[in-house]
């Protein structure tokens, strides 16, 4: 894993975790190593009511939707699967990059009242 400079300061906000993430262990690592709360469905309790248990995991799916949403289009379409860098530097600054241009195309893409997520290509107008 990267230095703890590369997570950025800690805000108190939990943090939001597929399943990979869940159990003491990595609870106490996140904790006390990077000083954030790390949730994910499995951290619900199953004593937890079944309404509340069930609109809690919708809730966390559909916000593991937009990551995975957001990781495939810079893998895919931005090619961050391989970035062929030839440094530690080199990888930040391409990761760095492809992060910019996928964050102008959605805004881009709210300027002209499309989908945050819509392809954009700036060729085809």
């Amino acid at each position: 894993m990267g230095p703890r400079l590369g997570v950025g300061t800690a805000s108190g906000v939990p943090t939001l975790g597929d399943l990979g993430f869940r159990g003491e262990r990595w609870q106490r690592h996140w904790r006390e190593d990077y000083g954030t709360l790390v949730l994910t469905k499995g951290e619900f309790s199953p004593t937890t009511p079944a309404e509340d248990l069930r609109q809690s995991r919708r809730w966390s799916s559909g916000l593991r939707q937009v990551v995975e949403t957001v990781n495939g289009l810079l893998e895919e379409r931005l090619g961050l699967w391989y970035p062929r860098a030839h440094s530690s530097w080199g990888l930040v600054t391409r990761l760095a990059a492809k992060v910019a241009a996928f964050n102008v195309a959605v805004y881009v893409n709210y300027l002209t009242g499309r989908e945050p997520f819509q392809l954009f290509d700036p060729l085809a107008y």
